[in-house]
C-alpha cells in the first residue's frame, strides 16, 4: 500500500509517488544564452530550460515565496536552505522523464519508472538528466503543495510525531531542545528503538565552555523542524519520526490579535501537533523565586496556544499529551519548597522505557506547588487534561553572564548583579508604561546607586537618556584587570551592554529527556506497557448474545484498568 507523506511545514497530505524531487543540476538564463551563442543545438537547449533556476525575478517559485511571506520572508529559504533555487523535477510533468539520467548503471539501482528505492521500497531520490552518477549527491524531497524540502531522505517512510515546543521569553527553551537533541541517542537506548536519520546538525550551536548559550529564538523568522528517525533495530519497516518546532513565545502573543491570520507563521505547528512542551523559566512562578514573577506573561502564552487550536479546528486536546516544564530546576537546588522531594533525587539510568515510578512521584510534588501557588495557570491549562510536570536543567553546571566592553574587554557579572541588572531592566519597561499618577504608587527603582543612595525619577518623565546617563549603579561587572559599576542609562537602554550567556564548566544535563519519554509513553510508542488480561473464550453453552456481553465487560474493565495505570494508580487496588 502506497505512504501517505504529510508535510512538516504545511501539513498538506502527498503520495509517496507524488512528491517532487529537486535536481542537483541548474543553470541561470545568461548560462543558457551563453550556450546558444556557443552554438548549443536547439535540443540542447530545451533541455537546458528543463533545468532553469529559480530567482527572485524572472522565475520565481510562487509556492515557496508564498509560505515564507509571514514566516521571515526570503531570508527564511535563502539563508538556511541553499538549494532553494534548484530545478525541480515533477513525476506528474510530462518533461520527467526527459530531465532523468539517460541508461543509469545498475549500480545505482534505478527502477523502470525511474526512482530510487529503499531495502523496503521506499522512494528516496531520481538522478537528473545533468548528474555526475560517480559523485554522491543529496537525495533532495520537496512538498509539491509548498516547495519546502523535507528534513530527511527518507522522511515519510514512518509515521511522524509532531512535538511544538513554546515558552515565554528567556525560559531556556532553544538551550533545553538543543540538550534534549544531543542526550536523545542514549537516552532513548534502552526504549527498544535506535536513534537513527536525522537533521540535527541544522541546529548549528553548541552547548560547552567557553562557547556562548544559543540565544533566543529569533521572533522574526520561523525555525525550521528538526527531525529524527527512532527505529526498531531488528525490523527496519518499524519506527517512527520524530519532528520538533521550535515556537518563539512572542509569535504566540502576537496571534491573538484578530486580525491576525492564524494559518500563518505558527498556526499549524500548534493546531496539528500530536504532543506539546510548555517550558516555564521557576523564577518565574511564586514560591520558587523572590525575582518579578510572569504569571500573566504564562497564562497568555498558554491561553494563545488553545486559542490558536480552535480557530484552526484542530479538535480538542483530549489525546495530546502536554508537558509542563519547569527548565533551570538547577537554581532551585537549595529551595525549601523542593526539600525532601523526589525531584533531585538519584536517577536509575538502567530502567528500561521510561521512568513511570519515578515520574508520578515528582508529577505530584510539582503539581501541589503549582495548585498553592500559581492557580491562574492551573486554570489556563485545565483544557489539557493528559499533562504532566517536570523539572529539568539543560546547564547544572550554572551560567555566567558576560560582555563586551571599551574596546575587546570582557567582563562579566556575579548572580546577584545579573539579578538587579535584569531586575532595572523590568522595572524601567513598567514605569514607561504607566501614567503620572500610577508611577507615583509604583515600586521604587530596585538598585540604588554607587554610594547605596535611592535612584528616584520624577513621576511626570519617562526613563531617558537626558535623565538615567551618568547616574553610577551599585550594579558592578568584573574583567582581568578591574570592576566597573555600571551606568543605569547603559543598563537599561541596551545600547552599550548586551549580556551573552556561558556556561561556568562543562554542562551535564539532567533529567532533560523525560519530557519526551513521558509524551512517547503516553501516546504508548515505548514501555512499560500495559498488558490486558487474556481474552475470556465463549463457554460451550453460552449464547453468542451473552458472549458478546462477556466481551463487552472484559474491554470495558481493561480500558478502565488501562486509563488507571497511565494515570499513575495501581489497576490492580479496588
Amino acid at each position: 500500500m502506497e505512504r501517505e507523506i504529510i508535510c512538516p511545514y504545511c501539513f498538506a497530505k502527498t503520495k509517496e509517488s507524488e512528491v517532487i524531487f529537486r535536481a542537483n543540476t541548474g543553470f541561470t538564463i545568461d548560462e543558457i544564452n551563453d550556450r546558444k551563442r556557443d552554438g548549443a543545438s536547439d535540443a540542447e537547449v530545451r533541455l537546458m530550460q528543463l533545468f532553469l533556476k529559480f530567482d527572485d525575478e524572472y522565475n520565481r517559485d510562487e509556492k515557496l515565496t508564498r509560505y515564507w511571506e509571514s514566516r521571515g520572508g526570503a531570508a527564511g529559504y535563502m539563508n538556511f536552505d541553499t538549494g532553494w533555487d534548484l530545478p525541480h523535477i515533477d513525476p506528474r510533468n510530462p518533461a520527467f522523464r526527459q530531465m532523468l539520467l539517460e541508461n543509469p548503471p545498475a549500480s545505482l539501482n534505478v527502477g523502470p519508472d525511474g526512482m530510487v528505492r529503499d531495502q523496503d521500497g521506499f522512494i528516496l531520490r531520481v538522478y537528473d538528466r545533468f548528474s555526475d552518477p560517480t559523485v554522491p549527491s543529496k537525495a533532495t524531497r520537496i512538498c509539491p503543495h509548498c516547495h519546502n524540502p523535507y528534513p530527511l531522505a527518507d522522511y515519510g517512510k514512518y509515521q511522524p510525531m509532531f512535538i511544538s515546543i513554546v515558552g515565554i521569553t528567556s525560559c531556556g527553551k532553544t538551550v533545553f531542545l538543543n540538550q534534549l537533541l544531543a542526550k536523545l541517542p542514549a537516552s532513548m537506548h534502552n526504549s527498544g528503538f535506535a536513534f537513527g536519520v536525522h537533521n540535527l546538525e541544522e541546529m548549528n550551536e553548541d552547548v560547552r565552555p567557553d562557547i556562548p548559550l544559543p540565544g533566543s529564538s529569533d521572533d522574526k523568522l520561523m525555525r525550521r523542524p528538526l527531525a529524527i528517525n527512532m527505529q526498531d533495530p531488528k525490523n527496519t519497516k518499524r519506527g517512527f519520526t520524530l519532528v520538533f518546532y521550535d515556537i518563539a513565545g512572542e509569535n504566540c502573543v502576537r496571534a491573538k490579535n484578530k486580525d491576525t491570520n492564524l494559518k500563518q507563521g505558527i498556526g499549524n505547528f500548534i493546531a496539528e501537533c500530536d504532543a506539546l512542551m510548555f517550558l516555564i523559566d521557576p523564577r518565574q512562578i511564586p514560591g520558587f523565586s523572590r525575582e518579578i514573577p510572569k504569571v500573566k506573561e504564562i497564562g497568555e502564552v498558554i491561553s494563545v496556544v488553545q486559542d490558536i487550536r480552535t480557530s484552526l479546528n484542530g479538535g480538542p486536546w483530549t489525546d495530546v499529551p502536554v508537558a509542563v516544564v519547569l527548565t533551570k530546576s538547577d537554581l532551585l537546588n537549595n529551595n525549601p519548597a523542593l526539600a525532601d522531594t523526589p525531584v533531585f533525587k538519584w536517577i536509575d539510568f538502567r530502567e528500561k522505557g521510561f521512568g513511570r515510578e519515578d515520574f508520578f512521584k515528582i508529577n505530584d510534588c510539582l503539581t501541589d506547588h503549582f495548585n498553592r501557588n500559581v492557580e491562574e495557570v492551573i486554570a489556563n491549562l485545565a483544557p489539557f487534561p493528559k499533562k504532566g510536570y517536570f523539572a529539568v536543567s539543560a546547564i547544572t553546571c550554572g551560567v555566567e553572564s558576560r560582555f563586551k566592553a571599551y574596546g575587546n574587554t570582557e567582563y562579566h557579572l556575579d548572580e546577584a548583579s545579573e539579578r538587579k541588572f535584569k531586575q532595572v531592566r523590568e522595572w524601567r519597561r513598567l514605569w514607561d508604561m504607566r501614567d503620572p499618577e500610577s508611577r507615583t504608587h509604583f515600586a521604587e527603582c530596585p538598585v540604588r546607586d554607587r554610594n547605596g543612595n535611592p535612584i528616584r525619577f520624577d513621576p511626570n518623565e519617562k526613563i531617558t537618556e537626558a535623565n538615567a546617563k551618568g547616574i553610577q549603579t551599585e550594579v558592578y561587572a568584573d574583567s582581568e584587570f578591574e570592576r566597573l559599576y555600571l551606568d543605569l542609562w547603559d543598563i537599561v537602554s541596551g545600547n552599550r551592554i548586551n549580556l551573552v550567556s556561558y556556561p561556568k564548566g562543562w554542562p551535564n544535563p539532567r533529567r532533560v529527556e523525560e519530557p519526551l519519554k513521558w509524551m512517547l509513553w503516553r501516546r504508548k510508542l515505548i514501555g512499560p506497557m500495559y498488558n490486558w488480561t487474556e481474552q475470556p473464550k465463549k463457554p460451550l453453552l453460552m449464547s453468542k448474545k451473552k458472549y458478546e456481553e462477556l466481551l463487552e465487560q472484559w474491554r470495558n474493565e481493561n480500558m478502565r484498568q488501562e486509563r488507571i495505570f497511565y494515570e499513575g494508580g495501581d489497576p490492580n487496588e479496588g
